[in-house]
């Protein structure tokens, strides 16, 4: 079903982090949420400038948001966090991401 769709932009869950020994059947580790970008990306699901969000973290074991953003952009995908913005819209893309100024 997916297969018919083009998007700008998904949010995976990442919940499980680098666990692999807990399986919920309803949130994804971190190798499994690099694999599903891939996946994306490769069946041409997530079009090639799209941008990928890992999010929904579990904050007692996930790390600091620079260390999430250490496992995850070598893969392609964006840390979400609190108060991101994404401009999407009509082309032109690349989509955007917009950080809060402090």
């Amino acid at each position: 079903m997916l297969r018919r769709h083009r998007f700008d932009a998904v949010a995976l869950d990442a919940t499980i982090g680098d666990q692999t020994d807990y399986n919920t059947g309803d949130h994804m580790n971190a190798a499994q949420t690099v694999e599903h970008a891939r996946r994306l990306r490769e069946e041409g699901i997530l079009k090639p400038d799209g941008i990928a969000l890992a999010t929904h973290f579990v904050h007692q074991s996930s790390g600091t948001h620079e260390s999430l953003t250490a496992r995850y952009e070598p893969h392609g995908l964006t840390v979400a966090y609190d108060g991101l913005r994404l401009s999407l819209g009509a082309p032109p893309l690349p989509l955007t991401i917009q950080e809060e100024a402090e």
